[in-house]
């Protein structure tokens, strides 16, 4: 099992409203992710905090498999994109996060990271230990 640092932007999505109303998000895959890997979304400007706390349920969705909803969509280009997409993850929200440990800022300070949040990356080490243990159900 692996544990995962995916960058979400509300100027593209919904996320919040999406994991309130359904509980998951089906996400393009770009990566070769497992069942049960642990996905924390880092929520880019305005937000710049991890926000949310994810298990991985299904893995290579199909197009026709995935549950992609317009209404969650503010970038109604990148949901035409979306549709697009031939593989896609199922991740279950477990949960929110709040507070100032999760900031970019405090994320800075203490080198958990090392810059912006471009792209999916693997966690692991202190940076790993860390979220687990302020994110514990």
């Amino acid at each position: 099992m692996e544990t995962w640092l995916i960058p979400a932007s509300p100027m593209i999505f919904k996320y919040k409203e999406a994991f309130h109303e359904d509980g998951y998000i089906d996400w393009a895959q770009h990566n070769n992710y497992s069942l049960g890997d642990i996905v924390y979304l880092y929520v880019s400007a305005p937000e710049k905090q991890i926000e949310f706390k994810c298990i991985i349920q299904k893995v290579n969705l199909t197009n026709s498999q995935a549950t992609i909803k317009e209404k969650y969509w503010v970038d109604k280009s990148a949901f035409r994109r979306a549709l697009e997409k031939n593989r896609y993850i199922r991740i279950h929200l477990l949960k929110e996060l709040s507070g100032d440990i999760f900031t970019y800022e405090y994320l800075i300070r203490h080198g958990y990271l090392k810059g912006s949040v471009r792209g999916p990356q693997r966690v692991f080490g202190n940076f790993e230990a860390f979220l687990e243990a302020h994110s514990k159900q």
